[in-house]
């Protein structure tokens, strides 16, 4: 049989660059037979409108974000800290 599922929980939006969104979220699948619950994360790729009505639809801040991807700035502070070196402890 095939598995039932529940609920889903935990809605993401991700950031991909040039316009692209990444939606996810987790359901719980129980397969008949067992007593076990299996969390399954589902995602999809949209534009921005189709991010927006996720989030809309499941309540979720939708940060301005700029239309393109941008690499940090030579000054920037994450670049500073992408290239620091791991301090070691004795």
């Amino acid at each position: 049989m095939p598995p039932a599922r529940s609920g889903s929980k935990h809605h993401r939006i991700e950031v991909l660059g040039w316009g692209t969104y990444r939606l996810s979220w987790q359901v719980e699948v129980k397969y008949t037979g067992s007593r076990l619950l299996f969390h399954r994360t589902m995602t999809r790729d949209t534009d921005k409108k189709g991010a927006e009505r996720f989030a809309k639809k499941w309540k979720l801040a939708m940060s301005e974000v700029l239309s393109t991807p941008t690499t940090p700035a030579s000054g920037s502070r994450s670049s500073v800290r992408s290239t620091a070196v791991k301090k070691t402890t004795r």
